[in-house]
């Protein structure tokens, strides 16, 4: 597999979470890929911006910026309910 296509491919992924993140109150999300890094997804709470967090695909799962799984990318709902979880005002 190509780098482009693999690239490609965790895009898609991270948009898909992106779009579930996005249908949900207080949160926004955007996919971002600079250059040819790996492209990444900044999920933040749009009442307390400081609660962000980034994450990226990894073997076929969304992992946060420490390296630990959230889900599966066949799943984003459950994965983005997890974002939520972390990400809201307690």
């Amino acid at each position: 597999m190509s780098i482009d296509t693999h690239t490609n491919r965790e895009t898609q992924s991270l948009t898909a979470l992106a779009v579930e993140l996005n249908a949900r109150v207080g949160v926004r999300a955007e996919v971002s890929v600079i250059d040819r890094a790996a492209p990444f997804l900044k999920a933040t709470n749009r009442t307390t911006p400081l609660l962000t967090e980034q994450i990226t695909v990894t073997d076929d799962h969304y992992r946060w910026s420490w390296g630990e799984s959230i889900g599966p990318v066949s799943d984003p709902g459950s994965a983005a309910a997890q974002v939520v979880k972390v990400i809201r005002d307690r």
